[in-house]
Formats: structure tokens, C-alpha cells, sequence
């Protein structure tokens, strides 16, 4: 640690025990710096913050390395594919730390330069780090520099990149301030700007001080503290207030919060409401919806504030903490599950009202703001106003006294309004994921809200989670919660599995193309005859499905890298667009090289065959041992080619869409299950 009054002190033993963390100090101030930077620009939290580290003697430098895209920490190629595909363009930024464990800035000149230094040499590997220079580079460094062509490749970007660079010590007298001056550090900062001129580069200095800052920031984000005297603990049958050591248990709060005690849970110091505390697939403000409408309507008239309870569903909080202390509730790691369209309208209510208030600021004239009418009154006796002067200023002043008269009536109103406007309020505190998922699920049933995370806790995928475990020793991993499986082994998670096994059994490549509300119909859906589930159904199909569907997906998914195109943007984004057709694709050209009695009454060429192929775990069982044998490379090539020759037939027939936006038409598939004319047939490399 830092010395022994050291204001960090305390925040770095709290981390150190929430992560179960046995490094030395100075790792662990390292791990601690890169964390809390990095969560700064991130919606959700860091789980494992040690991912952030660069490695020892090798890491340029720089000891907290940290891409964020549109909020989220992206540490993988699997993580990036699955940010892409769920989002039309990408925010992205780096994050890149230098923190020393000292308590003055000694030395820190010579320290950032060769900081920035590092950070410059980044930028020099388009084509990722030379195979001969890896043993100068630590591993986290050029899975960082690999990952960042990839993201840089992609044409889904925002705008370029922002660079963020930190350099931190534990210094609190001051001194990194001036450090910020010094000649060198100013050139080296220079430099950098003048190189790589298509970044925005930002640099700052941390010490103690501004750590600590940003700690309490980070914090604010996710607790609240409140008057909650209108609500009332839940004592009912079956429901045990909560101990520290037992996930099990659970507390209840249930009443009402007046509108300004709500604004304290879900709005931020600046007044801005805090979107991170609303549940992720919940937390998407629907803008002026009929209802959304009819709340607004309602708000304006002030007499139906006192009615605003009996009119409305209510809000449900989840927290993970809640302690009372008299009439004050402080909850934290909290989350609202439901109310989110309540929230956001109230919300903007308020600050509508508040903005008003501040706009009604007295004028500042050079009298009239200073002078009573008696004063203006002896100014003109002594000639130091004229009479016209005089009539301006007692005009100015009637003004202000008029609209302080107004101010005053805007305050008590506002005022009313945090009183009179009262929300129905449930606040659970529990540790167990279970119980907290059930009731997101049930409160959320009336919004059609079919969330992936909440389906993966269901029986069906405990058990594929199990049946993957125990298939080839384990090669492919069920991810069904974010952050089970070991960040070095392959996994496929929820969502992608969902989207690989509709385009392989139903011919649905064009949704999974598309956005996640597309594909997501399925977790609702039945087939219509027995009223099975059409995916995750144990009645339905064979567990073999959903592992064939994912050993190919994965093996594709890890082959679409920047890298594999000899840097051909075009055709890296190319595959990155028709991904789900190309996967669709290798499947037909496995089953033209397999035994016509294998594929017999289940060829994925005929549509309702291929339902029937997710049914059988015998033909399954040979197509996954036939691709096993097969050579991926060849596969895909054959695949790629048959691609490219359906788009041509497409286009041809087709000239009036858009060529971005062919990947969303159903019919595309049936361009590729025709597509077998060989000498038309093109691989990546002819392109």
C-alpha cells in the first residue's frame, strides 16, 4: 500500500477484497489505476479487472491497456463480434495507463516519455506484430494491438477512435501538476498529436486526489441515499431479511417515494438521469409512445399529481445492498428492472420545471439591480439621473420586483411537484441472481421484453451447459452467463448460439443478420403443432444440434479477423456482413461431401429437412465427425465461393437494392442453395 495516510488507502483494501486479489503492492496499484479509469468509461462493471494489466518487462510501458465500445470493455475477439452484431455503428475508445505506487512525482517526466512512447509504437503494427518482434511485446500488449486492427478495420465505426492516456502516482501535495508543464512531457504529447493526426488524443495527469474523485464518482453511479419513511419493510411468510453470508434471502421494501426522493435513485448530481441503473434491456427510453404521450398530457395539469400513484404500474428495484438508518435508505448496486418510460418521463418533467426556474434570473442593471425607488427618487434631485433615466430604472425595478414576485411562486411550485407526485415503489435487496432474474422476468411480461440473459438461466441451458462440458473434453464452452467460462477457452454464448442454430435449422441467416430484437421472436415462439418451444427445447431437438451449430460458428467466428484477409478491408467486412450466410454455406458444402445416407431426409438445401436435421442426433452425431475431419480452410473457401457466385445471381436479378442491405432479404438463401456451378465459384483470394 501507498503510506500508511494515504487517502487511497482504505478504496485500495476494499478492491483488493472484492476482487480476492494476493499481489504485491505495486501490481495491485496497477490493477486498482487501470480499473477505475477504465470503469469510468464504462456502462456496465469491470469484472475482472486484472484483464486489464499489460503484462511485466515487456508491456512498452504501459501497465493498463483497455478498449470500450459503446460503453462496454471489449478484452476479446469474441466480445468485439458480439458488440458488431448487435449494434449499427460503434463508439470506440483506448484506454491506456502508466501508475506508479509512489507519493511524489520524482522521476515522472521520464516516466511518461517513455509512456508515450509505448503507446506510440501501438499505432505502428497495421498488420499486427511481425511474428520474428512477439517475444519484445508482452501478450496482453498484442492481443491489444490485434484487437484494435480488427475494430479499426470493421466499417461500422462512428468516427475514429479516442485515445485516453492516464499517468498516475499517489502523490497529494500537488506536485503532478507541474510535471504536466515540463518541457519533455509537452514534446513527447506533441509528437504523438502531430503523428497520428486522425485521433483525438487526450492526455491527463491522476494523483491521489483525482483517483479518489473518480472513485467517489464511479460510486455515485450505482447508490443512492433517501428519505424513506413512505415505505415499509415486508414482513410476509417465506421472505427472511437478508445476511451477509446467505444468497438465499431476501428484503422487501414496498410504498411509495414522493417525486423528489425518486429523482435522488435515478438522477445524478448534474441532473441528468443516470442510464446505467436502469436494467440493460430495459433501459431504452421509447420516446413519445401513445402512452409515454398520455403521461406527459397528464403531468401538465397540475391537478392530477396527487392522482399520479393511482394511475401508475409502479417501479421495481433490485439492489444488492439496502441499509437503514431511521427514516434514510441507502441502496447500492442497484438496478431499476421496471419503470423505465415512468422514469425517463418524470425525469424530463422535473428538469423542464427546474430549467425554467434558472432561466428566470433578475436583470443586473447598473440602478435598478442596486438601487431602492427612494435612492433613484434623491439621484434625480441631485441631477445625477435625468427624469428620462429615472423612468428607464423605476421601469427596470417594478420588472424585477415582478419577476422575483414570480420566481418565488416558481420555487414553491417546483417544490409541490417533488412532493405532490408520488411513485408506488418496490425495493428488493437480494445476492441471489436467481430470484432477482425471476422478478425482472415477471414485471416485465406485460412489455414483450424477451431477454436473453434471463432465458439462459432457465433449465434447458443449465443442462446444455453441462452437456457441452462433457462433449470433446470440453473444447467448446456453454457461456450462458456472462464471465463462467475461463477467458482462454472457446465458448459460444447465448445469443450467438441462438443466431448460428436459426440459420443452420430454419434457413433464418437474414435475422441473424439483422438486429437482436429480430432474432429474439424465437425465445417465444412455438412450432404451432404441440406447442414446443421452436429453440432451447428439450422436446424439440437433439442437444447435438446446438453443439454441431456451435462448433461451426465458433471456428467461423475466430476466423474472421483482419488478419486472415492479408489487411483487405473490403473482404474482412465483406465476411463480416454475410458471416451467418457463409456459416449457412459451409454446411451445404459438408453435406455435398458426405454419404448421400447420411443426409438423406435431412439436407439443409431443403428447408423443412433442415428443421428435421435439429431432430435427429444420429445424422447429427455424423455430420459433426465428418466436420471434425474436414479441413476448415477448404470448407470455408468452397463456402466463400458459393457466396459470392448467389450474390452475383442475386444482383442480377435484384438491381434495385442496395447492396449494403442484401444480407437482410430471406431470399438470399435460396440464390445459395442453387449456387453450385463450380467454375463460377470465386474464393477470397481471387477477389
Amino acid at each position: 500500500m501507498l503510506e500508511e495516510n494515504s487517502i487511497l488507502n482504505s478504496s485500495l483494501k476494499e478492491f483488493k477484497e472484492k476482487f480476492k486479489l494476493q499481489d504485491e503492492d505495486d501490481k495491485l496499484f496497477e490493477y486498482f489505476s487501470g480499473y477505475i479509469l477504465a470503469q469510468g468509461y464504462c456502462r456496465d462493471d469491470i469484472s475482472k479487472p486484472t484483464e486489464l494489466n499489460s503484462g511485466g518487462g515487456t508491456d512498452q510501458g504501459i501497465d493498463a491497456l483497455a478498449i470500450i465500445i459503446n460503453g462496454k470493455l471489449v478484452a476479446s475477439h469474441d466480445k468485439f463480434m458480439e458488440i458488431y452484431e448487435a449494434s449499427s455503428t460503434l463508439d470506440v475508445k483506448y484506454i491506456f495507463v502508466q501508475a506508479k505506487n509512489v507519493s511524489s512525482s520524482k522521476n515522472s517526466v521520464s516516466h511518461i516519455a517513455n509512456f508515450i512512447s509505448g503507446i506510440k509504437t501501438t499505432f505502428t503494427f497495421p498488420k499486427g506484430v511481425p511474428e520474428g518482434e512477439r517475444t519484445k511485446y508482452s501478450d496482453p500488449y498484442i492481443k491489444f494491438v490485434d484487437l484494435k486492427n480488427e475494430i479499426e478495420a470493421c466499417d461500422a465505426l462512428e468516427s475514429t477512435p479516442e485515445i485516453y492516456a492516464y499517468f498516475v502516482n499517489g502523490s497529494t501535495d500537488g506536485s503532478i501538476k507541474t510535471v504536466r508543464d515540463e518541457a519533455r512531457v509537452t514534446k513527447s504529447i506533441e509528437s504523438l498529436k502531430e503523428e497520428y493526426k486522425g485521433y483525438e488524443f487526450h492526455f491527463e495527469l491522476f494523483d491521489a486526489h483525482n483517483l479518489l474523485d473518480l472513485i467517489i464518482k464511479i460510486q455515485n453511479r450505482s447508490q443512492a441515499k433517501f428519505n424513506a419513511s413512505t415505505l415499509q419493510l415486508y414482513k410476509g411468510n417465506g421472505i427472511t431479511p437478508q445476511e451477509d453470508d446467505d444468497n438465499k434471502n431476501a428484503k422487501i421494501y414496498f410504498g411509495y417515494l414522493p417525486l423528489g426522493e425518486y429523482l435522488e435513485i435515478i438522477n445524478g448530481p448534474d441532473g441528468m438521469i443516470k442510464e446505467n441503473v436502469f436494467y440493460e434491456n430495459v433501459r431504452s427510453f421509447k420516446g413519445d409512445t401513445r402512452v409515454n404521450k398520455s403521461i406527459k398530457e397528464s403531468l401538465q395539469n397540475p391537478s392530477n399529481h396527487s392522482l399520479f400513484f393511482a394511475r401508475n404500474n409502479g417501479v421495481t428495484i433490485t439492489a444488492r445492498k439496502a441499509v437503514q438508518a431511521g427514516d434514510t435508505l441507502q441502496i447500492k448496486d442497484y438496478n431499476v428492472v421496471n419503470g423505465c418510460q415512468t422514469s425517463y418521463i418524470l425525469s424530463e418533467y422535473y428538469k423542464q420545471k427546474a430549467d425554467k426556474l434558472k432561466n428566470l434570473t433578475p436583470s443586473q442593471g447598473d440602478y435598478s439591480a442596486k438601487k431602492s425607488a427612494k435612492e433613484l427618487h434623491d439621484l434625480v434631485k441631485k441631477e445625477e439621473i435625468t427624469p428620462e433615466d429615472y423612468i428607464d430604472f423605476m421601469g427596470e425595478l417594478l420588472n424585477e420586483e415582478e419577476l422575483l414576485k414570480k420566481l418565488e411562486q416558481e420555487k414553491d411550485a417546483l417544490e409541490n411537484i417533488k412532493s405532490s407526485i408520488c411513485i408506488p415503489v418496490r425495493i428488493i435487496e437480494s445476492l441471489d441472481d436467481d430470484l432477482v432474474s425471476s422478478i425482472i422476468q415477471s414485471t416485465n411480461t406485460q412489455n414483450n421484453i424477451f431477454d436473453l440473459n434471463l432465458e439462459a438461466r432457465k433449465p434447458f441451458h443449465k443442462h446444455l451447459e453441462v452437456y457441452f462440458k462433457g462433449k470433446d473434453n470440453g473444447q467448446i464452452l456453454y457461456e450462458r452467463l456472462e464471465g463462467s467460462v475461463g477467458k482462454k477457452q472457446k465458448r459460444i454464448k447465448t445469443d450467438f448460439l441462438m443466431r448460428s442454430f436459426a440459420t443452420l435449422y430454419y434457413w433464418d441467416a437474414n435475422l441473424a443478420a439483422r438486429s437482436p430484437g429480430s432474432i429474439k421472436k424465437y425465445i417465444s415462439e412455438t412450432d404451432g403443432k404441440n406447442s414446443n418451444k421452436v429453440i432451447f427445447s428439450d422436446e424439440s431437438h437433439s442437444r447435438e444440434a446446438y453443439y454441431f451449430a456451435a462448433k461451426m460458428c465458433v471456428d467461423l467466428m475466430d476466423y474472421i479477423k483482419i488478419s486472415n484477409f492479408d489487411g483487405d478491408r473490403a473482404l474482412y467486412n465483406k465476411n463480416l456482413r454475410y458471416k451467418w450466410h457463409i456459416l449457412y454455406a459451409m454446411l451445404i458444402e459438408l453435406q455435398e461431401g458426405m454419404p448421400k445416407l447420411d443426409v438423406k431426409g435431412c439436407s439443409v438445401k431443403i428447408e423443412y429437412e433442415a428443421k428435421k436435421l435439429a431432430e435427429d442426433e444420429e445424422k447429427l452425431s455424423r455430420h459433426l465427425e465428418m466436420y471434425n475431419k474436414s479441413n476448415f480452410k477448404d470448407l470455408y473457401t468452397k463456402a466463400y465461393g458459393r457466396l459470392e457466385s448467389a450474390l452475383e445471381s442475386f444482383m442480377e436479378d435484384h438491381g434495385d437494392i442496395d447492396p449494403t442491405e442484401i444480407s437482410k432479404y430471406r431470399s438470399l438463401i435460396n440464390y445459395i442453395t442453387k449456387s453450385n456451378i463450380d467454375d463460377k465459384r470465386k474464393s477470397p483470394k481471387d477477389k
